[in-house]
């Protein structure tokens, strides 16, 4: 879902509302974990690197609580995501050249989460 939201007289923001599927994730704790990990990473790298991170790779919302997802009273799983203005979503690339960027920028995913995996497993 796209949540809007308008706090007093600030502009607006929207939100990407999104249910963790029970049926593809029985341990929503576990992998919200690790999006947090791998995400706050990232940023670190990204930030380090001159980049912006609020573009650049996803931010979870806390709740109230200091949780990373919000557990309805069916035992629906919830999280929140920044919607990320001016910005496409593409199902494919129309040309070589979108397809070449969008190699280079899932290159650069991998490399960045390798990087982690490998100082977490040095600890």
């Amino acid at each position: 879902f796209c949540v809007h939201t308008q706090p007093g007289e600030d502009p607006c923001r929207r939100f990407i509302l999104q249910r963790i599927s029970s049926a593809a994730f029985h341990h929503p704790e576990q992998v919200m974990a690790n999006i947090v990990g791998v995400t706050s990473y990232l940023g670190k790298v990204i930030a380090e690197a001159g980049g912006d991170p609020t573009r650049e790779t996803m931010c979870v919302y806390a709740t109230k609580d200091g949780k990373n997802f919000y557990t309805d009273p069916e035992g629906g799983a919830w999280r929140v995501y920044p919607f990320i203005e001016d910005t496409k979503c593409l199902q494919s690339a129309e040309t070589p050249e979108l397809f070449a960027a969008s190699a280079r920028a899932f290159g650069r995913f991998l490399r960045d989460a390798d990087r982690r995996a490998a100082s977490d497993a040095a600890r």
